[in-house]
This record gives structure tokens, sequence and C-alpha cells, in this order.
């Protein structure tokens, strides 16, 4: 039986558990995976909340046939148990883009050495970066040891990378500031550490990170942040610097004070997630920069196309290794399995409580 969770796509708050049977037999170059484990994060919440965009997609990878309802989707770990693809073996270790499920089918194709692609009809009209496998027994960095680091950092480390080099492509809009909203997360954690590695390369600006005020502490305990404040004292920055925001939050009321502090200083705000998630307000009529959707695929594939495949992989690759030397330090992995341990963390995560030093593990097996 494969067990998944079914959200309602336009009341993220109310969910399910379904039940369907396994297939009896797989089509050519199908593969059934057990999908073993999977990480949950703040991330997950923002797949939720933008899936409906005509941007993301994201209900539309793995359809329930139920349009009232989605699947969510996850990054974590599978194992091949059955496959009707010549060149994929059961037995085989999968990394990828899942539904939060206890299986799923996949339709393999493009099976090179080290990943391979689904090719279901569905998938082809959205984004590719999301429809690659990694074979991980035969890709770099993804020793057995690594599955639960790779589950929870590497997916939102790219789009930390994609963040940093995007503001890096545009010498940072003319800024000399830049302020990343939920600090604590690790997507904005991945970010300021790039942007802070990489600074003497670059123009002299600031890091500034905002947070609630219980996560203080924590993000300034994490050395990558110039400046660290609670959400209410962000009209403490000096107005006149000419400042990017990085909206990893979502907060409407948060984006309206920081466009009314800095005014026409604000030369750019990129709104990449929203773990304030019920906060989102409008984006329409502020002063400053008009506030940027950041659609993390489309930096990827102008990255491919200027450097070529092969050092876009290099430089993410060495940007995951710099930043593996570190970030495991601060990391509590906690790993939990069933039903339940994934309601408790999902309800947790919509309620914003996640503590920033957890890392979440999760499994529908038993």
């Amino acid at each position: 039986m494969n067990t998944s969770l079914w959200i309602k796509r336009d009341n993220i708050r109310e969910y399910k558990f379904v039940d369907t049977p396994l297939p009896e037999s797989l089509a050519t170059n199908q593969i059934l995976l057990k999908i073993t484990n999977f990480a949950f994060t703040a991330n997950n919440t923002t797949y939720a909340n933008l899936a409906g965009d005509p941007h993301y997609h994201y209900w539309e990878f793995f359809p329930t046939g139920d349009n009232a309802w989605g699947k969510l989707p996850v990054w974590g770990f599978a194992d091949v148990i059955q496959s009707a693809h010549p060149d994929i073996a059961v037995g085989e270790h999968i990394y990828g883009f899942f539904p939060l499920a206890s299986h799923v089918v996949i339709d393999a194709g493009k099976v090179y050495e080290e990943n391979f692609v689904d090719m279901a009809v569905h998938r082809q009209e959205l984004s590719r970066v999301y429809n690659r496998y990694i074979r991980t027994a035969n890709a770099f960095g993804f020793a057995p040891e690594h599955d639960y680091y790779n589950a929870l950092l590497r997916p939102v480390f790219i789009t930390s990378f994609l963040v940093d080099d995007f503001f890096a492509d545009n010498d940072f809009f003319g800024s000399l500031q830049v302020v990343l909203s939920s600090a604590s997360s690790k997507t904005a954690y991945g970010t300021a550490f790039l942007l802070h590695h990489h600074r003497p390369e670059r123009r002299d600006y600031e890091v500034v990170g905002l947070t609630s005020p219980q996560n203080v502490d924590f993000v300034k305990s994490l050395g990558v942040y110039d400046k660290v404040l609670a959400y209410g004292d962000v009209t403490k920055l000096d107005a006149g610097k000419f400042t990017a925001y990085v909206d990893f939050a979502g907060n409407g009321r948060l984006r309206k004070t920081i466009h009314e502090h800095f005014q026409n200083n604000l030369h750019y705000n990129a709104i990449v997630g929203s773990t304030h998630w019920d906060k989102l307000g409008t984006a329409k009529g502020l002063p400053g920069a008009k506030p940027q959707f950041f659609f993390a695929p489309a930096q990827a594939q102008k990255r491919m196309a200027d450097w070529g495949r092969e050092l876009y992989q290099a430089n993410t690759v060495q940007a995951w290794q710099d930043f593996m030397q570190v970030a495991p330090d601060w990391m509590d992995i906690q790993v939990k399995h069933g039903k339940d341990a994934v309601t408790a963390t999902y309800e947790t995560t919509l309620e914003g409580k996640l503590n920033p030093r957890d890392g979440y593990i999760l499994s529908l097996q038993s």
C-alpha cells in the first residue's frame, strides 16, 4: 500500500492521509521507489503556499486526480524496489524530489551513470530542475552517511547558491547592505554564508539578518551576519544606505515597513520564500524597488547557458563543499517515523515554531 499526505489546495491547514494500492505491474521504463526518508523544513510550507502560483506549479508534479487536493513535495532518498528499466537495478539508492509518501512510480528516461529524468508526460512542461534524480552510488558527495545532511540542506542550499549568484551577477544592484528576513532559516543561512564567504572578492557590503526575538542569539551564533536584529527593530537600520532585501519570510507587514523605511534607497527586493506564509499581504504600491519573485530555476538556466553545465555543476559542488565544512556544527538532526510524526512536524512548521537548530528527517516507513 502507498500512503501519501494530501493537502487542501485552498487551505493548507486541512490535510489527510490517503492509502492507494501499489501497482501490480510497471510499464516499460518505469521504476517503483520506496521513499526511505525525507527532509521537512519551512521550505515545504513555501511549496504548499506557492503551489498555485503560475510560476511554480508545485501541485502539478505529483497529481492526486482531484483538483481540490495536492501532494506536498519533499526532498529525500528512496530505494528502487521494482524496475522495468533495463539500466536501473533493484536496490539502487536514489536522491530527488518526491511526494510526501511511502512510495512513488517514476517514468525513468535519459539515464546516465549519475542521474536520470522523470519523463512522465505531465512533468515535461514543469521545471527540469525538479525532474532529475541522482543515482547516489555513482554521484560525488552522496556517501550514505551524508544522507540526512543532503536531504536537509542540499535542496535549500542550491536556492541559496542561486540567490547569492543572482545578486553577484547584478553587482548587488548597487547596494551596500543586504538584508535577509527569516535569518534563522536554512535557506537564509546558506545565502548569508555565501555572501560572507565571497565578500572579499566583491564589493564591500554588510549582511544583515532579521529574525524573531527568540532567535536573535541563535542567528548571531552562526557567525555569518554582520548585524542581527529582531523584526521590530528593522527601522534602526540606516535608511540612507543603498539596500537590497532578500525576503525569505514573505511577511507583508514587514515588507511594507522595509519599503517605507528605505524608500528609494531600497534598490531590490527579491521574494524567495514564505516562512510567514499566513502573513503574505500585498506587494503592490510600495515605495522603492518593486518586489520581484525570485525563481531559482531561471537563474540556474541562465548560469548553465553562461558557464556550461560542467562548470555550473563544478561551482555548485565547490560551494556545497565549503558550506559543509561548517553547516553540521550547529544542526541537531531529529529522525522521526510514522503519520503522527509527519503531522506533528507539519503543524509545528505551520505555526512557525520549529527550533532553528533542529533538522527534521521524516519517514512513512515503519
